[in-house]
């Protein structure tokens, strides 16, 4: 089709004649006012017409209500459907456009329905439209007609239909900018993986709406030890805005630092191997790939603890020389540099002393000391070594072995400069066999010159160091030796102590040395707590046995017990026995650190070897008028110190009876108290007696006692060796710490109770007497079976009677002797059966000359040559040599 057939007809008006009508201009109708006539008359239809009832069938689901109740819908339009300047309606007829315009034009042929209007040129027919309500315009099907929210907003210009008002934007009119999406209107999102910074280890994947809100969760998600600060690109560029963050993107975020390359390390690696060459003298590495010294930095907080005077510390611990503490202290702030050693050193109390190397209390840390240039790491002066103390006196132990061990650094340090210092003279000599050190051959003259004269400023050094330490060993070795031999109450002398029967104590605890039945070695401290363990029982008259039942529970579940050295089927204590290997029934009867034996339901089985011994006490005489009272009691160390072990034969006397040089003691109250201890403590005034040359009024009481084995250097009694015998050709046994005391059978004969015997055990008693020639009494001949005889009575055996020295529960005194005597050895009668282990003796050699001596004895007991006794008599009786 041609342009001209699809172009709408167009009304052609006179060039002079304006495109608006006006009746104050002309005369003619216009065609507004044509058009307002047409749908004011289209209104004016009648009701009838305007109310056309549709014939729509009713809904089944529609409710049904009966006629009475039934709305009565008005068939009325609402006012909203209707014009709002409606005339009336009538029966008025409609005027006809053409005739207003141009009478001429009337036709009462044409309907009214049609008008044409014909012009010069174009012929124009027009649908007349049918009057509708404001609310729904018809649309105009001539035109473009596109839907009002379609249009665009400078439609109005181009004469096209509008956009409405309520679709426009402000200023959308006049600019002519499209409004944008919805979906382009979503808020900014920053998504990314996010690494530490110079690492590509620790990393996550973080989404956040601001950057504020990013950095919050980088720092806890990477676990970062400050708040981050700045992030990176991979390339090392820095990012400012979250819009510069792309979607899935990889960042570095940082605490503040700059950017760390994450693969320097990796960079670095693969330069220096592909550019290093080896050379004679060693690996020649790139001037790119060496790791060059860098000034260091320091902080700014680091710079506010130097502004402030603060001082680097080394502290230790009271008695500890290992594992030191660095602090960083105010000089001038005592209080809190003792704060923070207490929260290092995890204190058991608060830190309330500070001492030095020699043992010099620190009230001030200015006064602290400096360590030498040689111990110092770094150019900070770092001060101490300090101990901290929470109130106990200073470990001088700690600080001997601290000191032993800083100077065994520095001779070793000497030593490798010497030898460093001699390499290198070598190499000024042209000795160049001698060196060891290849960087050594690779210097010049003048370069070995200046490392001697460096080398011999370091030894010089370290000699002044060593003395200095040599200075501090031999000032504090006193208080060493002193701490050593206080043990404990060296450094706890602070501490008030209390007796056990005090009210804030209560009922006292019992520790005791525990062992397994039949052993001596490896015991073990015990705490048993007798206050709980009396809850519950006191009052009953089983409370005793209860008490006991429940130390052996405790004992029972006991790790160490629970694994014996010698495993029990059941290990579970049944009896426990005190050294003499009596049975223990009572807890009460139990002294603090007594030494006790466990038994898992077999015998007690004597841990011990008992051996011979001579005991000394203290002798007094009191002159009672018709009699002479002798009176022993305990021999006290304090009175001993003027006199020596190795010497008693020129500092005491022995005496056959009381010393008759003796001052007896007459005074009336000290005569009354020697009466109250004479029913335990007298003896016999014709025993022999040792008085002491130095002062008369000193004498003591030798008696022989069968004690446990002794360790060598025991110093619980005086004097030492006291297990000690040496035996004569001639047969006499006389005691190595008193060489005036001899193995002696005396006049006395008892009757002893005897556990085997329906009868008591008759003998004469054996006791030390002074030493005497040819005295039959005091010789003594060995047997092959392993017994003694005495020359006087040679049909009568040497007898131990079962007592232990020290056990008074068990000990049964004889008749016939003073109650301040103990018997533990007689002369009597051959025994039978299992009794004859009573009169069987063995000899001990303990000097080192004759320590294998014993191999040479000709015994028929095999135990003699299992515990390396020896016996000197041969099976035919001879003596052996």
């Amino acid at each position: 089709m041609s342009k001209k057939k699809e172009d709408p007809p167009k009304i052609h008006l006179p060039k002079e004649q304006s495109v608006q009508f006006s009746r104050t201009n002309t005369d003619m109708v216009s065609y507004e006012d044509l058009l307002i006539a047409q749908y004011l008359e289209e209104l004016r239809k009648t009701k009838g017409e305007m109310r056309k009832k549709k014939d729509v069938p009713r809904s089944p689901y529609a409710q049904r209500v009966s006629s009475a109740t039934e709305y009565k819908y008005s068939k009325r339009r609402p006012m909203s459907a209707t014009y709002p300047a409606r005339p009336p309606s009538g029966n008025k007829p409609k005027i006809d456009a053409k005739f207003i315009a141009d009478p001429n034009l009337w036709d009462p042929a044409t309907p009214r329905e049609r008008m044409t209007i014909t012009t010069a040129t174009t012929t124009a027919t027009r649908q007349q439209i049918k009057n509708r309500p404001a609310s729904a315009p018809a649309k105009n099907k001539g035109l473009n007609s596109r839907p009002m929210s379609a249009t665009s907003n400078l439609s109005w210009f181009y004469g096209r239909s509008t956009r409405p008002w309520s679709g426009r934007s402000f200023g959308s009119a006049f600019s002519g900018r499209k409004i944008k999406s919805q979906y382009k209107k979503q808020p900014l999102i920053i998504r990314v993986v996010a690494y530490k910074n110079g690492s590509r280890e620790s990393f996550a994947k973080i989404a956040a709406p601001t950057m504020k809100i990013f950095l919050e969760c980088c720092t806890d998600r990477l676990g970062l030890p400050f708040a981050a600060r700045r992030v990176f690109f991979e390339g090392g560029d820095e990012i400012f805005d979250a819009e510069d963050i792309p979607i899935d993107g990889e960042v570095f975020v940082s605490c503040g630092e700059n950017y760390k390359d994450p693969l320097a390390s990796v960079k670095r690696n693969i330069l220096i191997s592909e550019g290093a060459k080896w050379t004679l003298s060693g690996l020649l590495l790139p001037d790119e790939g060496r790791v060059r010294t860098r000034k260091a930095k320091m902080s700014k907080r680091m710079k506010k603890l130097i502004e402030n005077n603060r001082v680097r510390i080394v502290v230790y611990k009271n008695g500890i020389a290992t594992e030191p503490i660095e602090c960083v202290a105010d000089q001038n702030n005592m209080e809190d540099f003792l704060c923070a050693c207490t929260a290092k050193l995890n204190l058991t109390s608060y830190a309330k002393i500070l001492y030095d190397w020699e043992g010099n209390v620190i009230s001030d840390l200015n006064d602290a000391p400096i360590l030498d240039d040689c111990f110092q790491p770094g150019s900070t002066p770092i001060r101490g070594p300090l101990w901290v103390s929470i109130g106990e006196a200073f470990n001088a132990i700690a600080a001997y072995s601290y000191i032993r061990t800083m100077r065994s650094v520095v001779i070793s340090r000497m030593d490798d400069a010497g030898k460093y210092k001699g390499e290198l003279q070598c190499a000024l000599d042209g000795n160049k066999e001698k060196i060891t050190m290849t960087v050594i051959l690779s210097m010049k003259k003048e370069e070995i010159e200046a490392h001697i004269e460096k080398a011999e400023a370091e030894i010089e050094n370290l000699n002044e160091t060593k003395q200095d330490l040599q200075a501090k060993l031999e000032n504090i070795q006193q208080l060493q030796q002193r701490e050593k031999n206080e043990g404990s109450n060296f450094t706890m002398g602070h501490i008030k102590e209390f007796k056990f029967d005090h009210r804030l104590v209560g009922r006292k605890g019992l520790r005791l040395k525990v062992y397994e039945n039949g052993i001596v070695e490896g015991g073990m401290d015990f705490y048993f707590n007798l206050s709980g363990a009396m809850k519950g029982i006191e009052g009953g008259h089983d409370a005793k046995q209860k008490i006991l039942q429940r130390l052996l529970d405790d004992l029972s579940s006991n790790r160490l017990l629970a694994n014996p050295v010698r495993p029990k089927i059941l290990p579970v204590a049944s009896n426990i026995y005190d050294q003499y290997g009596n049975d223990i029934k009572d807890v009460f009867t139990l002294e603090y650190d007594q030494e006790i034996w466990v038994s898992f339901g077999e015998p007690f089985i004597n841990p011990f070897t008992w051996m011979l011994q001579i005991q000394f006490d203290e002798a007094e005489c009191y002159d009672m008028g018709d009699k002479t009272l002798c009176i022993r009691k305990q021999l006290m160390t304090d009175s001993l110190h003027d006199y020596t072990d190795y010497n008693m034969q020129n500092e005491w006397d022995v005496h056959i009876g009381f010393p008759p040089t003796y001052p007896a003691k007459s005074n009336e109250y000290e005569k009354a108290r020697a009466v109250d201890l004479a029913g335990s403590s007298e003896v016999d005034s014709r025993s022999h007696y040792l008085q002491s040359k130095k002062k008369e009024d000193f004498a003591l009481y030798p008696e022989l006692v069968v004690n446990h084995k002794l360790k060598k250097g025991q110093k619980d009694f005086w004097p030492m060796e006291t297990q000690s015998w040496i035996i004569s050709k001639k047969g006499n046994i006389y005691a190595k710490c008193c060489p005036q005391l001899c193995l002696t059978v005396s006049d006395t004969r008892v009757d002893i109770p005897w556990s085997g015997k329906n009868s008591p055990l008759n003998g004469f008693v054996v006791t030390v007497q002074k030493k005497m020639s040819a005295n039959t009494y005091q010789q003594w001949r060995f047997n092959p079976n392993g017994t003694l005889t005495c020359m006087a009575y040679e049909n009568l055996l040497l007898t131990y009677l079962q007592h232990k020295f020290g056990d008074e529960e068990g000990y049964m005194a004889p008749d016939g002797v003073k109650p301040g005597q103990r018997i533990y050895l007689v002369l009597a009668d051959p025994l039978q059966k299992k009794e004859k282990l009573y009169q069987r003796f063995a000899l001990k050699q303990e000097r080192f000359e004759n320590l294998g001596q014993w191999k040479y004895s000709d015994a028929t007991n095999p135990e003699f040559n299992k515990l390396a006794y020896s016996w000197p008599c041969r099976r035919d009786g001879s003596l052996n040599e």
